[in-house]
């Protein structure tokens, strides 16, 4: 009966301490408005409305802050034995907003319920974060989920069996469509089913750089050991969350961009409806979160860096002596550059079941390098370089008719070919959403709306051979038989070749154009072009286009146009002559941002 009263005592008093440490921490809470500190709200992930919808990631009924704080200070006071699974425990479910709460507040460990999480544990035993990046892999055009390109964390560290290990933790959708009216549905309306998953990295990175021939940059992150921890809890609580991706409004970098705010949360500043990876990495860069980056390359790419370094007849007769299995000319080779082309190409050769492995190991073997011998790409292209993503311009237009007009234009996502493009890997265009308006006193006009338009001017190589392609879906003011401009949907796509000599592109492509107004069209479109960057900060860019039916030619143009890139503005001019004798001229500003 005595040890009844002892234990049921000593119940009783943990409870009411239970309770009057619950109570202080609330009101202490409440007192230094905690539920207003930006931190928090970026745990949340809230700014101006909460964008997270899965009722799982709040423990509070009412979706506001202050309802959320103090419903997270109860749940952190809970009993172990308040739950069939401990791992559903609040300090095992959000064990970076705990963390918080005792910073934030200078609270000791004690006062709380002492909570074992087998879960979390074992994440922390497995995947360790003694390091942690930021990845920005590039574009990859042909697959519309990544044509953005993509961020992603990594994290680097030593576990449990102290082994190093590396996992790479991403945000991302799954694409089961190519039909883009279906995409862009999705974007707009419900959304697509987003994943937040941790796997290795060298699965990931063997996934970006051999099966889709994307670039990866590493970028780590400066930050003290309490901050690692911070992200790396606030990772593990978004772990089962269900959120709905969409490729502008929430997509792999709006998630990254919350999860760094929690360090700095003036980043989100920055943050308006949108944001790109290249966009983010940038971001974190500007707010001095990078410590260093390293680039590494996909075979295909990393052939045509060498290639630059080499003449046409040197490359190809690296190419015969690789193809031959030729090791007395390979041996010959004394350029570092040149055993570096052979040897990469070599192993692209084996990665496409062109060579085997053992005539791979003799190629390499013969391939003597002198020690200590290496090259630094890392500043090649450089990401962080490169314009922003969006562009908002106006300027005067006077078309064939000697019509005058104000334009303005917006290009919510990426980036045109008349850009500053020497930082990315080959000259391209990637419109989503671009519209171009037009204004005088009597009406006003939508001369173009881009939902998806893609250039993709790969530079031609004897090696890996790519094509260069053109896609796009718009609506467009174009020209008819007599020459009278009417408003068009089209659906473009086309393929060719672009030969790339130092800053000058010599593009061809020939295209079919599907164009609907009243009646349907269908047209065959060839291009040829040049582009040319300028002494100084300028690039011209000269076309040929013809429109064909069938059995007639619609109408041909030459168009020449201006381009002087000015920090983050661009000023530009164009002329375009139709049929050889109606002109079009504009002139006008964008501002990058």
């Amino acid at each position: 009966m005595i040890k009844f009263i002892f234990v049921f005592s000593s119940f009783f008093l943990f409870l009411c301490a239970n309770t009057i440490y619950e109570n202080k921490v609330i009101d202490l809470a409440l007192k230094k408005k905690l539920y207003d500190n930006k931190v928090f709200k970026s745990l949340l992930f809230y700014k101006n409305k909460f964008f997270i919808k899965d009722k799982n990631f709040y423990l509070s009924v009412k979706r506001n802050l202050k309802s959320e704080l103090i419903a997270d200070i109860k749940g952190f006071f809970k009993k172990s034995t308040d739950f069939k699974n401990i791992n559903n425990h609040p300090q095992c479910k959000f064990p970076a907003r705990f963390l918080f709460l005792k910073h934030s507040l200078n609270l000791p460990d004690n006062i709380f319920p002492k909570i074992e999480c087998p879960e979390l544990e074992e994440y922390k035993k497995k995947a360790p974060a003694d390091n942690i990046y930021i990845v920005f892999a590039s574009a990859n055009l042909k697959d519309p989920s990544s044509m953005m390109g993509h961020t992603f964390f990594k994290f680097e560290g030593v576990n449990y069996k102290s082994r190093k290990v590396s996992h790479a933790v991403s945000f991302f959708t799954l694409i089961n469509t190519f039909n883009p009216f279906k995409l862009i549905y999705e974007n707009i309306g419900p959304g697509m089913k987003g994943f937040f998953v941790l796997r290795p990295y060298k699965e990931i990175l063997y996934n970006y750089l051999e099966n889709q021939n994307r670039n990866i940059w590493e970028y780590k992150l400066k930050l003290n050991n309490f901050q690692k921890k911070f992200i790396y809890y606030h990772i593990w609580e978004l772990r089962n969350i269900k959120m709905k991706y969409y490729f502008t409004a929430f997509n792999c970098a709006t998630v990254d961009l919350f999860i760094v705010s929690i360090i700095n949360p003036d980043i989100l500043k920055n943050y308006q409806y949108y944001i790109s990876p290249l966009d983010l990495i940038k971001l974190i860069n500007k707010f001095k979160l990078i410590k260093k980056g390293i680039l590494i390359p996909s075979d295909e790419w990393f052939i045509k860096l060498i290639e630059e370094q080499m003449n046409f007849f040197k490359i190809y007769k690296i190419k015969i002596a690789v193809e031959n299995k030729n090791i007395n000319k390979l041996s010959e080779l004394n350029n570092f550059y040149e055993k570096l082309l052979a040897q990469i190409y070599a192993i692209y050769l084996f990665k496409h079941r062109k060579l085997s492995q053992n005539d791979l190991n003799k190629i390499i073997k013969n391939l003597k390098f002198k020690k200590n011998t290496f090259i630094d790409i890392s500043k090649y292209k450089n990401p962080l370089k490169t314009p922003y993503q969006r562009q908002i311009g106006s300027g005067y237009f006077r078309d064939y008719d000697n019509k005058k007009y104000l334009f303005l234009n917006f290009l919510p996502a990426s980036h045109t070919l008349e850009d500053d493009n020497r930082e990315y890997f080959n000259e391209s265009e990637l419109k989503l959403g671009n519209i171009i308006v037009l204004m005088n006193k009597k009406k006003i006009l939508l001369e173009r709306l881009d939902i998806y338009t893609i250039y993709n001017l790969i530079p031609f190589d004897i090696l890996t051979k790519p094509f260069s392609y053109d896609f796009s879906l718009n609506l467009r003011r174009d020209y008819d038989k007599k020459m009278n401009k009417k408003l068009y949907g089209n659906l473009k796509v086309g393929i060719g070749e672009n030969f790339k000599f130092q800053d000058i592109n010599l593009f061809f492509l020939l295209n079919g154009k599907m164009r609907i107004n009243k009646k349907v069209d269908f047209l065959i479109n060839p291009i040829a072009g040049i582009s040319v960057y300028t002494i100084g900060k300028g690039k011209i860019i000269a076309k040929y286009v013809k429109n064909y039916t069938f059995n007639s030619l619609i109408y041909k143009k030459i168009s020449l146009s201006y381009n002087m890139f000015l920090s983050t503005f661009k000023i530009y001019y164009n002329l375009s002559i139709i049929n050889n004798k109606k002109r079009e001229f504009s002139i006008g500003l964008s501002k990058y941002f």
